[in-house]
């Protein structure tokens, strides 16, 4: 991107061809806007806010066991037992300046200013958007600065998933999963889905499952019929185009969104919303319990004083010109909390899941 000072010789009114360029940035503004508004719709259904540096998540809860009674004696005492893991969150400070000068700011249109700053603001929505994507997506666990351990979902990792309902899981459990193949098949999907359900996330109280994916794996499930190769139909929703059909639905019609994210229908138990912020290739199943709901997976960090929380605007050290020098500041991180609420599966022949590139590395 380009980088430097907006200055005076920066000014023009209009293109080559007589565009007005207030008109463009305008248009610019509304963009940004649309495109933020569809992060911000994934950011709320993936993640909650924490000022913690590492929380400790309950593992297992032992309680008391009946025994037979005896005549003559009392029985034994009985103290719950409890173990929890740490799992941390990032943390970083991250800054960008906007660089005007006062000759700029003296023959500025207000359109021009709110290009500048919105093009920040952007990067900013952009930047929220990828940590907490890659908090999923990334595979790789990593160490924040207070040298807490900050985890993504189950890795195979020497953690061990806590036990639900009498099934126990070993230290090879993988919520990184690949289809093994070329193409996106139902046999995936539902082991996918299962992933999540067997730790009770996305049932009951534990949130709705919902099946995030490019409009290249939707037009895929859009076919999914129930047989020997898969075990459900997928249910076009209340959003879905006006159709012919012969077929009749024994149960609840899908809503047409979930948390302003537009859903294309249901398979099983999960909805099913298209968005072209996931990766093609990729299908993300997740349990989240609506924008900034404790039941989602990732907590995104913020700094514990509450003034410093956010995007905030720094002035410059010309107090008569605040805006000349200025710059944007946020302190953030992200890290998983529920490490069985959600799972990924790549489309790949591949037996090894390789994390997108756009969220290699980031979270």
């Amino acid at each position: 991107m380009p980088r430097g000072y907006n200055a005076a010789g920066d000014l023009l009114t209009a293109l080559a061809d007589g565009t007005d360029l207030n008109k463009l940035w305008n248009d610019y503004s509304d963009a940004v806007a649309e495109y933020n508004a569809r992060r911000d719709t994934l950011v709320g259904l993936l993640s909650f806010k924490t000022t913690l540096a590492v929380d400790a998540v309950l593992q297992s809860f032992t309680g008391a066991d009946f025994e037979d009674a005896s005549e003559y004696g009392q029985p034994v005492g009985s103290r719950p037992a409890v173990t929890n893991a740490a799992l941390g969150y990032m943390f970083r400070w991250r800054d960008a300046a906007t660089r005007f000068t006062w000759q700029f700011l003296a023959d500025a249109t207000k359109e021009q200013t709110d290009a500048v700053t919105n093009s920040v603001m952007e990067a900013d929505n952009k930047q929220v958007f990828q940590s907490v994507m890659g908090a999923l997506f990334n595979n790789a666990q990593r160490t924040n600065k207070e040298g807490q351990p900050v985890l993504p979902l189950w890795n195979g990792d020497a953690m061990v998933s806590p036990e639900y309902n009498s099934k126990t899981f070993g230290p090879s459990h993988n919520h990184y999963v690949t289809t093994g193949n070329a193409a996106l098949t139902q046999i995936s999907v539902d082991a996918l889905m299962e992933l999540v359900l067997e730790h009770g996330y996305g049932e009951g109280n534990g949130g709705q499952l919902v099946l995030l994916v490019n409009r290249a794996q939707g037009n895929v499930i859009r076919g999914f019929r129930s047989g020997i190769n898969g075990s459900y139909d997928f249910i076009p929703g209340a959003g879905a185009p006006a159709r012919i059909t012969n077929e009749s639905v024994v149960g609840d019609t899908p809503p047409a969104e979930v948390g302003d994210q537009p859903l294309i229908g249901a398979y099983g138990p999960a909805w099913v919303g298209e968005n072209s912020l996931i990766p093609a290739g990729y299908v993300l199943c997740v349990a989240s319990g609506g924008a900034n709901s404790s039941f989602n997976p990732v907590g995104f960090r913020e700094h514990s004083t509450q003034n410093l929380r956010g995007l905030r605007i720094v002035g410059g050290e010309n107090g008569d010109y605040p805006l000349t020098n200025s710059f944007y500041v946020r302190g953030f991180g992200t890290g998983v909390r529920h490490r069985g609420a959600a799972a990924v599966l790549q489309v790949t022949a591949s037996g090894t899941y390789t994390a997108p590139t756009q969220f290699a590395g980031v979270g």
